[in-house]
């Protein structure tokens, strides 16, 4: 399947959608702070590209948008749901990582950055099925729907 559809709004919000997230994964993703009496002892951050599924996230999505410039509908969607689930692993399971000797003291917040990332690999995601609804809903030749004649 090619992307020359009538409807190529999908394409841009693809290559949009997956240009953000590259953007995005520069910002703070994760902050850890450690308090010891009241008083912070240490504040982190780390951005989505500290994380290694948010590396792999970046490439990811720097492939749909190599694959949307190359016209390839079929490796735009596989590669838009890989990114989705690098982006969801990097949301979920990625962390800001703080070493004290002395504590082993250690809390993790996900922060803006990281959910707007999740979003955008989301909508990049849905946007890429585009050009496989039509196909998905049509009748199979030789079927007709049950109760016509």
């Amino acid at each position: 399947m090619n992307m020359r559809a009538p409807n190529v709004w999908w394409a841009w919000v693809v290559a949009c959608g997956a240009l953000l997230l590259v953007i995005d994964l520069f910002f703070d993703w994760f902050e850890t702070s450690v308090n010891v009496a009241g008083v912070v002892v240490v504040n982190t951050t780390s951005s989505g590209w500290g994380y290694s599924w948010g590396i792999v996230a970046g490439v990811l999505a720097l492939a749909v948008i190599g694959t949307v410039l190359a016209r390839h509908a079929v490796w735009t969607l596989v590669c838009s749901f890989a990114m989705l689930i690098a982006t969801g692993i990097t949301v979920f399971v990625g962390d800001a990582n703080v070493s004290l000797p002395a504590a082993g003291v250690s809390v993790d917040t996900t922060r803006w950055a990281g959910w707007v990332g999740f979003g955008l690999a989301a909508v990049t995601a849905a946007a890429a099925m585009v050009p496989f609804l039509k196909a998905l809903s049509a009748t199979p030749r030789g079927l007709e729907p049950h109760g016509t004649t």
